[in-house]
């Protein structure tokens, strides 16, 4: 039997806020930084894609920094839900809380790595333009059909968040647990992409991205707003309000 002790609320607002952060300063960086809201589409042709790229390549190389900063701060975010799935399994061994921060680990990696791509893509202007689109599909193939771990962390969420029942262990309302496993089902479009180039499937359309991105970024509104909630609660009941 395992029993979660109250965090300090000022540290989770500290995670908190991280992880607001985290999400904001990754749309900036892939929208006004680096011009991949929506992506590139897959049918460009090598040249077209190295013009995309080197026509301000010092802003996107920004971007690629911002994008890595915002994965470091998925870690900090990370806790704050292994937390929260931990407090809600009080009275067992939290085994979906460690699930959540395994898969947690794994969300930030396969954020990070991509971005990695991004960089080698823009740091020799001279390399072959094949070998560009080569990457980019690797790295956009990686970003779209990753949805495994992300489905997994907030899956452990929402089904811990309806098995809570008793007023110690109901942080979060039902609702919300329903609508992250909505959430979980409408992500896993863009792991179709492997099979289109164009359409509503490829890594650009209807529901291969603007599906996907849209829920996603819903999600995350939401979860900040309940998850704010839930550590003006506990800042509250410690009397730390």
């Amino acid at each position: 039997m395992v029993d979660i002790g109250r965090a300090n609320p000022k540290v989770l607002s500290g995670l908190w806020w991280c992880g607001v952060v985290s999400i904001i300063t990754f749309f900036l960086a892939l929208w006004p930084m680096m011009g991949f809201i929506p992506p590139p589409a897959p049918t460009l042709t090598p040249q077209e894609f190295y013009n995309l790229i080197f026509d301000n390549v010092l802003m996107f190389r920004a971007g690629v920094i911002v994008v890595m900063i915002s994965a470091a701060l998925l870690l900090p975010i990370t806790a704050l839900m292994t937390y929260f799935i931990a407090r809600m399994e009080r009275g067992h061994t939290p085994m979906l809380a460690l699930t959540s921060f395994s898969a947690g680990i794994i969300n930030a990696l396969l954020t990070l790595l991509p971005a990695v791509v991004w960089a080698a893509i823009a740091y020799r202007e001279d390399r072959d333009v094949m070998d560009m689109q080569l990457m980019n599909d690797i790295m956009w193939l990686c970003y779209m059909m990753y949805w495994q771990p992300f489905v997994i962390q907030i899956v452990a969420m929402g089904v811990t968040t309806l098995k809570a029942r008793t007023p110690e262990t109901q942080i979060f309302p039902r609702w919300y647990g329903y609508y992250v496993l909505w959430t979980a089902v409408a992500v896993c479009g863009g792991g179709l992409s492997v099979f289109f180039l164009d359409g509503p499937f490829a890594w650009n359309g209807l529901v291969g991205w603007w599906l996907v991105v849209v829920m996603f970024a819903l999600y995350w509104i939401v979860s900040f707003v309940v998850w704010r909630k839930a550590i003006n609660r506990e800042a509250l009941e410690l009397g730390s309000g």
